[in-house]
C-alpha cells in the first residue's frame, strides 16, 4: 500500500522585506508613544503665560529606538523651562525695573500654591495665593527652588509604555511580515 502525501508550502518573504515592515510598525508604536509623551509635557505647561513648545523626534536603528523630546520657543523660555525642570534657582534678591517699589499679592510664608509641584512632579496647583494682601516692598528675598524634574517623572512613567508599544510593534510587524 502506497502512502499519498499533501503538502501545502508557501515561500516566506525575503528577510529585508520582514524587516522593513516591522521597523515600520514599530516606528508606529514609536510615534504613538511620542505623541502620549509631548501631550503629558504639555499638561504641564498648560496654565503658564509664556510657555514652551515640545516635540517629538522618533528614530529606530540597527541598535537603538529612541522618542526625544525637543523644547521650542524662545530662547528666555527654553532657558526658563530649563530653570524649571533642571536647575531650579539659588536665593536672590529681586528688586524692581521701574519705579521704586515691587507690588504682589503676597499672604506669609507658604501661602503661595505652585502651578506645578515637586514631588511628584506634576501639574494642577492654581498658581495663587491664599489670603493675601496687595504688599509694596523695595526689595524681596527670594528663597529659591529646588528643580521640579519634570522630564524625569515624564520619561519614568512613558518607559513601560515604550516598552509595550515596541513589543505589540514587533508582533504586528511580524504578522504582517507573513501575511504579504
Amino acid at each position: 500500500m502506497a502512502d499519498t502525501l499533501f503538502q501545502i508550502t508557501k515561500r516566506p518573504p525575503k528577510a529585508s522585506r520582514q524587516y522593513k515592515v516591522v521597523r515600520d510598525e514599530v516606528r508606529v508604536g514609536l510615534k504613538r508613544v511620542g505623541d502620549r509623551v509631548v501631550k503629558a509635557y504639555e499638561n504641564v505647561v498648560k496654565n503658564w503665560r509664556g510657555k514652551p513648545g515640545f516635540k517629538a523626534q522618533i528614530g529606530s536603528g540597527e541598535k537603538v529606538l529612541f522618542v526625544r523630546i525637543r523644547v521650542t520657543g524662545k530662547r528666555r523660555v527654553i532657558d526658563n523651562w530649563n530653570r524649571i525642570d533642571k536647575t531650579g534657582a539659588r536665593p536672590h534678591v529681586i528688586r524692581p525695573k521701574r519705579g521704586k517699589f515691587l507690588r504682589f499679592v503676597w499672604g506669609g510664608y507658604g501661602s503661595y500654591d505652585a502651578k506645578t509641584k515637586a514631588a511628584p512632579a506634576r501639574f494642577g496647583g492654581s498658581g495663587r495665593v491664599s489670603n493675601g494682601r496687595v504688599v509694596f516692598l523695595r526689595k524681596v528675598n527670594h528663597p529659591g527652588f529646588k528643580p521640579r524634574k519634570f522630564s524625569e517623572a515624564i520619561n519614568k512613567d512613558a518607559l513601560p509604555v515604550l516598552e509595550r508599544e515596541t513589543r505589540n510593534a514587533v508582533r504586528r510587524g511580524l504578522r504582517k511580515a507573513v501575511r504579504v
